[in-house]
């Protein structure tokens, strides 16, 4: 957006969709969402879809959605945001096969809108990337159904360890906004006094750990940081997750853990 001279109004983390008519100017030209989301890992539900295909509509605004990680859930709870748009009039969709079925590095993904919008990404398309790396299109188009049997019980695998994971967490006193779907968690950096860029780069330089800070989602979301599973094995991760928790509590002012305390009592 930057670079085509737009400016970008970023809604914060603790606000709903039914929020965004706040954050509408004269100048709003579409409205761009994560679902699912990253990086809470949430999953908007049919009334907030409906909401925004109608705010939408009556703005003249178009629908973007990113679902590059539409896949990970361990159920068909997944809802497209092109649905509510059969005729794709104001709705764009936009998925990753890149990001589902296992080939992050390999770069290919899809977008799904009307005929008309299409014509016009694809003068712009082609002369920013030309086409996707050949061998990696012959490789999909060949082995598509088998890269779908093997990634699907990986998918679900890692959803589950994300669900243990998230009563881990509330063991140890970590806690992570809400949501189900993807493989990692948005967790609050608590009572630190560092700022989410400060607490990681400790965390990467002291102990080996990376994460990512929540700085980077926003200016409202620098009390967080992501934290994947991935596809690491249980001690691994649940090592790191201690990590991070003994790094909270050492990074907290003895004002804030004399206050903590007395809530306790």
């Amino acid at each position: 957006m930057k670079l085509c001279h737009g400016v970008p109004v970023s809604v914060p983390y603790d606000k709903t969709v039914f929020d965004f008519p706040k954050y509408l100017t004269p100048k709003t030209r579409a409205i761009i969402i994560n679902h699912p989301h990253n990086p809470r890992g949430s999953v908007l539900s049919q009334a907030e879809l409906a909401f925004l295909h109608e705010l939408a509509e009556k703005h003249n605004l178009f629908l973007i959605s990113d679902e590059a990680y539409s896949d990970f859930l361990d159920d068909e709870s997944f809802i497209s945001c092109g649905v509510g748009d059969p005729a794709k009039s104001h709705t764009v969709v936009c998925n990753s096969m890149s990001k589902n079925y296992g080939m992050s590095g390999w770069r290919i993904g899809y977008l799904i809108a009307n005929a008309g919008f299409i014509d016009q990404v694809l003068k712009i398309n082609q002369h920013l990337i030309t086409c996707p790396a050949t061998i990696l299109e012959l490789y999909v188009l060949k082995h598509f159904h088998d890269i779908l049997a093997i990634t699907k019980p990986q998918i679900r695998a890692v959803v589950q360890t994300r669900r243990k994971l998230a009563g881990y967490m509330k063991e140890i006193g970590l806690t992570a906004l809400p949501g189900d779907a993807t493989f990692y968690f948005f967790v609050s950096t608590g009572t630190t006094s560092l700022t989410s860029e400060e607490f990681c780069l400790r965390l990467l330089r002291e102990h080996k750990i990376s994460v990512v800070p929540g700085i980077g989602y926003g200016r409202s979301c620098d009390r967080f940081m992501r934290v994947s599973v991935g596809t690491e094995s249980w001690e691994r991760v649940t090592h790191a997750l201690r990590t991070i928790k003994a790094l909270i509590d050492e990074t907290t002012p003895a004002s804030a853990r004399a206050s903590q305390a007395a809530g306790a009592r």
